[in-house]
C-alpha cells in the first residue's frame, strides 16, 4: 500500500507541475489580446536611422493549397496592422508591396533593414548615394497608407514593408507597433486552459491521496468475563 501511495504522489506532482504550463500557456492566448479589436501587438519601439527607408525583412506567405481547417481556425484571415508615430514634423508613409519591386525601388539608395525587432531594434544598414522617390508614386504596393496606420489581410507571396518619409528624404524616426489579429488563438486557448485546470484537480487528488497519512488502526479491546466461582462440593 505504501509504493502505491508513493506512486499517487509523483504521478500528481508530475501532473500539477504540466498543468501550471498549460494553464499559463492557455491564459496567456485567451487574454492576449491588448485591444478592443482583438489584435496581439508588440511595440511600440522606438527606430531612428539616417537612411531613406526602413524596410521589414521580407515576408513569406504561402496559401496556394488550402489549408485543412483554414476556414474554421481562421488562417486564411490573418489581419496585421502596422502602426507608426512619426517624431518628427515629416510625414510618414507605410507599405507593403513585392519584395522585387522594392528593392529595385530602393536600389542605389540608402536604406535600413530591420534584422530584429524587439527592445532593442538592429538595423543592417545598406548606404547608397542614389535620390530614392516619393513612395506614395509607385503603383505596386499592395496596402499603403499616409495616416500612421496599416492594416493589412495576409496574402500568398513575398512581400516587404517599407516606412519612409512622404518626399522620400532620408532621416526616419518614429515609433512603430506591429500587431496582427489571428481568430482561432482564443478557442485554442480555452482548450489548453481547460485540459489544464482537468489535469490540475487530478494532479493535486493524486498528490493529496499520496502524501496523506493513513488514519491509526482502531484498537479492540475483548473484556474477559469475569471469572465465575467454582462451585463447592
Amino acid at each position: 500500500m505504501r509504493i502505491g501511495k508513493l506512486i499517487a504522489a509523483f504521478v500528481g506532482i508530475t501532473m500539477v507541475v504540466g498543468s501550471l504550463g498549460l494553464v499559463a500557456a492557455g491564459t496567456f492566448l485567451v487574454v492576449a489580446t491588448d485591444d478592443a479589436d482583438g489584435f496581439i501587438s508588440a511595440g511600440p519601439v522606438r527606430v531612428r536611422t539616417d537612411s531613406a527607408a526602413l524596410v521589414g525583412d521580407d515576408i513569406d506567405i504561402f496559401f496556394d493549397e488550402p489549408v485543412r481547417g483554414g476556414v474554421f481556425l481562421g488562417i486564411d484571415n490573418i489581419e496585421t496592422r502596422l502602426a507608426v508615430n512619426p517624431r518628427s514634423d515629416k510625414g510618414l508613409f507605410v507599405g507593403i508591396g513585392p519584395s522585387s519591386d522594392v528593392n529595385r525601388f530602393l536600389a542605389g539608395g540608402s536604406y535600413s533593414v530591420v534584422e530584429v525587432f524587439g527592445d532593442n531594434v538592429v538595423l543592417d544598414d545598406f548606404a547608397g548615394s542614389a535620390r530614392i522617390g516619393a513612395p506614395a508614386d509607385q503603383d505596386f504596393w499592395v496596402a499603403s497608407t499616409l495616416d500612421d496606420v496599416l492594416n493589412w489581410d495576409l496574402e500568398s507571396g513575398r512581400w516587404s514593408v517599407v516606412v519612409m518619409n512622404e518626399d522620400g528624404t532620408a532621416g526616419i524616426d518614429s515609433s512603430v507597433t506591429v500587431a496582427a489579429r489571428v481568430p482561432f488563438l482564443q478557442p485554442i486557448g480555452a482548450a489548453i486552459l481547460v485540459v489544464g485546470l482537468i489535469g490540475l484537480a487530478v494532479g493535486v487528488a493524486l498528490t493529496y491521496f499520496g502524501v496523506r497519512s493513513d488514519p491509526p488502526a482502531a484498537v479492540v479491546s475483548q473484556q474477559q468475563r469475569p471469572l465465575e466461582p467454582a462451585p463447592v462440593a
